[in-house]
């Protein structure tokens, strides 16, 4: 096991593959801290992550906010540990209004990967319709709403 923390920048997947290599890691889990960032990025580490059957994490008083969602969600097994949390919203394009059209459009084009991952489909509308600027918290208390294989510590 390993932890990634910190945001999602646009070579955040290409440096924790390339770290894989140079370190010849060899787990099968993965915690994570990050206050979100760069969709993509969080993404494709979220699709090698279920491609591979990875477990994912998130430690005591962390939290996984915005596109740190897409991963954590990606795991094969999910734990949640002590206070931590995972927080959603609606994904966004900075600098780039909100229209009916544009919102369609995003509620769109994240199903297929959201699907992909079999995550719940509850918890994609429910993020879909929660504001850019707010967040959907799961916690302890409500996590397994969404997901039932979660270990809850």
């Amino acid at each position: 096991m390993f932890f990634l923390e910190g945001e999602f920048g646009k070579n955040t997947y290409i440096n924790f593959r390339k770290f894989l290599k140079d370190t010849n890691i060899n787990t099968k889990e993965i915690k994570i801290s990050s206050n979100g960032g760069v969709l993509s990025s969080a993404m494709r580490l979220g699709a090698f992550i279920h491609e591979h059957g990875w477990s994912t994490g998130i430690d005591k008083e962390m939290h996984c906010y915005s596109a740190c969602g897409f991963v954590y969600f990606a795991g094969n097994k999910k734990s949640l540990e002590g206070k931590a949390k995972v927080g959603l919203h609606r994904p966004y394009i900075p600098g780039v209004a909100d229209t009916q059209d544009s919102v369609r459009s995003m509620k769109r084009e994240y199903l297929s990967y959201w699907n992909y991952i079999r995550a719940s489909k509850v918890l994609y509308d429910e993020m879909m319709d929660t504001d850019r600027d707010d967040l959907l918290i799961l916690d302890r208390d409500n996590i397994d709403e969404y997901i039932e294989d979660i270990e809850i510590r």
